[in-house]
């Protein structure tokens, strides 16, 4: 994997931290000479406290410019390009050159586990050739961004972008902070570059971010074709690879996690927060030098414990064949999440797919042109970057507005007024009984999708503006009239919410349509579909705006071949779709399909609340924080472990163990959560909230039973279901409250008071029972899908509402879709907190220059939280070299969306 970190600072002291920090050898000791008073530790030493120092090299033709390319790091000369200053002398390369900047980025390169164990276990000649793997990636790597990336700026503002020599202090470790082996190396990318007329100047960092998937998976392709070229066998690993035949239980082994609440207690009082986010990655304590025989000694007996030694290291240099390339995969990976995608997209996925092919850098070159020239896939018209789309992915969608302009012409669903009145009283009767009314939007709504022509209707309505009452009120009106209702969502969670809200039977989107299309068993036996609709069936398909074009092209076809009716309720200004495509937005515009919209908002209980809300969903982010900052809802950090702590004290202010779903604690990353439910438990612990006598510890899975590690189970544990499974009334991302811990026949039983009052008990210990399907398993057996439910992902939580919200904005407010979820989630108040280095890493990422603090940095980036990311289709944009008004003349069905494409 690749990560990228800001490094910045404002005075020396600072640029001596950032100098010192990659490497871990206390003071400069002999070793191998390359040049007067030069030094480079051997990889072998890296641990030894007494011998060697961490192995370093500068690359880039940037270095090779100044004399130092090849030769190892010197302090002396990393303190004088930190600043912007000649290495030899002293001279100065840029305007503002001083240790008041930006001095570069941490480019951090991972090899997988299963590679730093073979290294850490392997024999002293094979520990070199992986090494030497290793280093060959990373300077490939770097190369290649030399040579592809415009990093220089130049002109007015720096509007001018241009390839340029770059330059990177690069320093191999191989071992975790927390001393489990993992070989990597930090490449010190200097925030200096030489321009093509030979004039120095700052890097533009924006787009060494957004390629940062696409150099991850060029590092992991080159490091794979070495490691199958000393003998291993690679296969897959999601989107990364394994040394074929390596345990994934070894893996684990050594991947241990230190408990975060103690590294938060041993950082404080050791530095200021400043310095210490300075001199090491935010998230993690400064990791400490360990005598190499003993780490070393540690690993052997470790890994003796699963039986692999040198000799089975050795064992796994098989000589396997690699996988054959297969570019039909790998077009229908570059859409599998996107209608179009840019060239660094290409680049991705073909580095991806290399990893088992045994493709080196050439190959992978040649293979990215040759895709570029490739039949199937088309140019777009766009301004910016170049934009593609696949024949396929542009059939699929024209395919979808062709069905989608169809059905217009079908009346047979249309209610007469008294029907459609009778069920707006009786809604508007139960929600006076719940204290409020219905409002004129949501009578409209009623109104527009039981009584306008067309067997596809839409409402768009933003959070809290009450849309599942306004499905409730059309539902009675449809059954009244012998229509049977049917509902369905991306997650079976909102279908659940669906019934509960508006009584209307739902299931998940993926479930509906395997119901709706024949099928093959595992047994190659074939089948009808078990499920028909006909102009009977109104279908309603909630948070539609999180459907993607395949999904909803599938179902719009069924809907037409049928004769049923179909009603999308969703926001697109909520987050996105996973899959491929916006449709939702696409719909609205170019369909001609009927739409409603609701606006008023009437989760928000205070007009401050409102007003946050209403500002994010309109890209004024400055505004909604400038209202949070009044309230004191606004709280910056300097260091991220204050920024966690202080995030989870906030949550933890609100927190009522009877209530436990009203104070929501989000945040971006499932990195991020394990952290800050491990600091919850702690706080909780603390005040007596949580009682760990008695506990139980057992091993959480995923839906496929891979062990995702231990957990520390507690009475009054709040868990969260990570796995649908109907007959034991469990539904994915579920919370619950343990309320009971007892020992059953087949380990521990786990008692779950779910969030809506019932009860479930889980044996996470126990196994399905073999040869019986799941429907005769008796309820919870065997389920081990679940984690600690106090902090969640932002997307994971789109369609809660908790009357206090806590947001830990951990660099990742990067879209006016995430503010406007992040803000729109409570009823009373919400509260985020931010960590000045997080900033600092969001501003770099943005090729924002400006050297800020605190409220001033955060209006730096509210330009990401105002700037829409919504997905879009192929339909936006025309194909390159074809004329609009010539093609829309062809086909009427087209003209509805032509006006709204992107040039």
């Amino acid at each position: 994997m690749l990560s990228i970190h800001a490094k910045k600072g404002s005075s020396l002291e600072h640029v001596a931290k950032v100098a010192d920090y990659p490497d871990e050898s206390a003071t400069q000791k002999p070793g191998r000479v390359d040049g007067p008073n030069r030094s480079s530790g051997a990889i072998e030493d890296y641990y030894s406290q007494n011998n060697g120092g961490t192995p370093s090299v500068w690359v880039g033709s940037g270095a090779q410019a100044l004399g130092l390319e090849n030769l190892s790091v010197q302090r002396e000369e990393m303190l004088a390009l930190l600043q912007g200053f000649h290495p030899v002398t002293g001279g100065v390369l840029l305007k503002n050159a001083g240790p008041d900047r930006r001095y570069g980025y941490d480019l951090t390169f991972s090899a997988p586990k299963s590679v730093s164990v073979t290294w850490a276990i392997a024999d002293h000649a094979l520990k070199d050739a992986i090494s030497a793997a290793h280093d060959a990636a990373v300077v490939i790597t770097l190369r290649h961004l030399e040579s592809h990336l415009p990093v220089a700026r130049r002109g007015h503002a720096g509007e001018s972008r241009e390839t340029a020599r770059i330059m990177a202090g690069v320093y191999r470790h191989a071992s975790s902070r927390e001393q489990d082996p993992q070989l990597h190396s930090h490449a010190l990318l200097m925030n200096l570059a030489q321009r093509q007329d030979g004039s120095w100047g700052a890097i533009e960092s924006w787009e060494i971010y957004r390629h940062k998937m696409a150099l991850g998976a060029l590092y992991r392709a080159i490091l794979a074709q070495r490691l199958q070229q000393l003998g291993f066998g690679i296969e897959a690993d999601q989107d990364s690879f394994r040394i074929a035949g390596f345990s994934e239980d070894v893996e684990r082994e050594f991947s241990r996690r230190r408990s975060q609440i103690e590294a938060l207690l041993k950082e404080k009082g050791q530095s200021d927060a400043q310095s210490a986010a300075l001199a090491a990655l935010d998230s993690r304590k400064r990791k400490e030098v360990i005598d190499r025989a003993i780490l070393a000694a540690d690993w052997r007996e470790r890994a003796a414990q699963y039986g692999l030694d040198a000799q089975s290291i050795a064992a796994l240099r098989q000589g396997l064949v690699a996988a054959s390339y297969d570019r039909r995969e790998v077009l229908t990976a570059l859409t599998a999440q996107d209608s179009t995608f840019e060239e660094r997209h290409i680049w991705q996925r073909v580095a991806i797919a290399a990893q088992t092919c045994g493709m080196g850098y050439t190959e992978i070159c040649a293979e990215v042109a040759s895709l570029q020239r490739d039949a199937e896939i088309l140019r777009l018209q766009a301004a910016g970057p170049q934009r593609f789309t696949t024949r396929e992915m542009r059939a699929i969608e024209e395919q979808m507005m062709v069905d989608a302009r169809s059905l217009r012409q079908v009346h047979r669903h249309i209610l007469n007024e008294e029907t459609v009145m009778r069920a707006i009283e009786e809604a508007d009767r139960k929600a006076r009984a719940k204290g409020f009314t219905l409002s004129e939007e949501q009578v409209e709504g009623i109104r527009h999708v039981t009584r306008t022509p067309g067997a596809l209707q839409m409402i768009q309505g933003g959070a809290g503006t009450g849309k599942t009452t306004m499905l409730e009120a059309a539902r009675l009106a449809w059954e009244s009239q012998g229509f049977r209702v049917h509902g369905a969502a991306v997650a079976r969670k909102a279908a659940h919410a669906l019934f509960e809200g508006a009584g209307v039977e739902s299931t998940s989107l993926t479930a509906l349509l395997q119901s709706l299309e024949p099928f093959v068993d595992a047994a190659g036996q074939s089948h009808s579909p078990s499920r028909r609709l006909d102009t009977r069936d109104i279908l309603v398909v909630d948070e539609a705006g999180m459907v993607g074009s395949r999904t909803l092209q599938r179902l719009i076809a069924h809907i037409k071949a049928s004769g049923a009716k179909l009603v999308l309720v969703g926001d697109i200004n909520q987050l996105p779709a996973i899959e491929a495509g916006g449709a939702f937005k696409a719909l609205q515009q170019y369909s001609g399909a009927g739409r409603a919209g609701l606006q008023e908002n009437v989760r928000q209980q205070t007009a401050e609340m409102r007003a946050v809300v209403a500002h994010t969903l309109r890209g004024e982010a400055a505004k909604a924080l400038e209202i949070l900052e009044r309230q004191g809802l606004v709280d910056i950090q300097e260091d991220w472990h204050a920024a966690a702590a202080a995030a989870v004290d906030r949550w933890l202010s609100h927190f009522n163990p009877l209530r436990p779903q009203e104070s929501l604690l989000l945040t971006a990353t499932n990195s991020a959560v394990d952290i800050l439910n491990d600091l919850a438990r702690g706080r909780l612990t603390e005040n007596g909230l949580l009682r760990r006598d008695p506990s139980a510890t057992v091993t959480v899975r995923d839906r496929h039973g891979k062990s995702l590690g231990k957990r520390e189970i507690a009475l009054g544990e709040r868990l969260v279901f990570r796995h649908n499974r109907s007959y034991a009334d469990i539904t994915n991302n579920e919370t619950g409250t343990v309320t009971r811990l007892a020992q059953g026949s087949q380990g521990i039983e786990i008692t779950v008071r779910k969030d809506n009052g019932k009860e479930i008990l889980l044996a996470p210990e126990s196994s399905v029972p073999q040869g019986r399907v799941e429907r005769q398993i008796s309820p919870g057996a065997g389920y081990a899908q679940f984690d600690y439910a106090y902090a969640g992902t932002t997307h994971r939580n789109q369609g809660s509402t908790a009357d206090y919200v806590t947001v830990f904005a951990d660099g990742t407010l990067e879209s006016r879709e995430k503010a406007y979820v992040d803000l729109s989630r409570m009823r009373h108040a919400t509260a985020v907190v931010f960590a000045q280095p997080d900033i600092e890493n969001d501003l770099a990422a943005l090729g924002v220059e400006n050297e800020v603090k605190g409220m001033n940095a955060i209006q730096s980036i509210i330009k990401a939280m105002s700037t829409s990311r919504q997905k879009d289709t192929s339909l936006d944009y025309v194909l390159q070299g074809e004329a609009p008004d010539v093609r829309e003349e062809k086909d009427e069905t087209r003209k509805a969306f032509s006006s709204g494409r992107r040039r």
